[in-house]
């Protein structure tokens, strides 16, 4: 969900699941969504780091709603150009993340019909794409155009069933998501599309400094990056199929009609893997949290 203290609102309930709100954005301020849509609201990102508890917690329970999880992820991290911030922190992490017990905790989102088992993933490739353009405004489409681009050409691995692009972005660079922008409205977001339909699953991290330093979170630029990437990674994995969902079912995977992804439910809590700071996600087996 967002992390801006503005709220989203219905259009973009299909679109696409965005990360973490500034402030007060509780279920109580959530707007009503048309009957059967899943909500894209903002949600707090001000509760305790670590705690092992939600403001949601007490009604939380993603359910499976028939969509495609990762079974074996595999990360392509894709670098705007070469201004993006921290690289070789962001390769180890992903490194890092995806065997890790952070993944290993993903195992309860295997489904059995059809039968997916959810396991560890790896990072595949990291990629300097220094083509796009260094204008200050970048579109959701802009983005899609840039990937289907570096994928035809096979400038990075082929989009498959278990590919996820993570595509982090300078300073600078302004980015819009359906009328909404990066670190005013929201902090980051995944979402999907098709080419010559096979699914593209893909997340966009906005540069953790500038604007955002202060409101995407409370740790370091690099830490609030890889929180960041570790709440949309997660979702990805349990829920890649989002952006082409018109209804509250299938092509979602794992969602919760009122407090939506794994992630969104636990905004605001961190924990620490290897060094890196990451987001905790919610586990339907503990009740709770997954802290780390």
């Amino acid at each position: 969900m967002s992390q801006a203290g503005l709220e989203l609102g219905p259009r973009l309930a299909f679109a696409a699941l965005v990360v973490w709100c500034l402030g007060g954005c509780g279920p109580s301020g959530n707007q009503q969504l048309p009957t059967g849509a899943p909500h894209n609201q903002p949600s707090s990102d001000h509760g305790p780091a670590n705690s092992g508890s939600s403001p949601r917690g007490n009604v939380a329970h993603p359910s499976y709603l028939g969509g495609p999880v990762l079974q074996n992820a595999r990360v392509v991290a894709i670098y705007w150009n070469s201004n993006v911030s921290f690289q070789p922190q962001i390769e180890a992490f992903y490194r890092v993340i995806t065997t890790s017990a952070y993944f290993a905790g993903l195992a309860e989102y295997g489904t059995s019909n059809p039968r997916q088992t959810i396991n560890y993933g790896s990072l595949v490739a990291a990629i300097l794409d220094p083509g796009p353009p260094a204008g200050s405004l970048i579109r959701n489409s802009d983005i899609q155009q840039e990937l289907s681009r570096l994928i035809s050409h096979g400038q990075v691995p082929k989009n498959d069933a278990d590919t996820v692009y993570m595509l982090h972005f300078p300073s600078g660079i302004s980015i819009e998501f359906d009328g909404g922008s990066a670190c005013a409205d929201f902090c980051a977001y995944h979402t999907t599309y098709q080419i010559n339909g096979t699914n593209v699953y893909y997340a966009v991290i906005p540069d953790m400094g500038g604007t955002c330093s202060s409101a995407c979170g409370p740790s370091t630029q690099l830490g609030n990056t890889t929180a960041a990437a570790s709440h949309e990674l997660a979702e990805a994995v349990t829920d890649p199929a989002v952006g082409l969902a018109a209804g509250y079912g299938p092509p979602l995977g794992w969602y919760d009609q009122e407090a939506g992804e794994i992630g969104d439910i636990c905004n605001g809590e961190r924990s620490i893997i290897a060094g890196f700071t990451v987001q905790p996600v919610w586990s339907n087996a503990l009740g709770r949290c997954r802290t780390f």
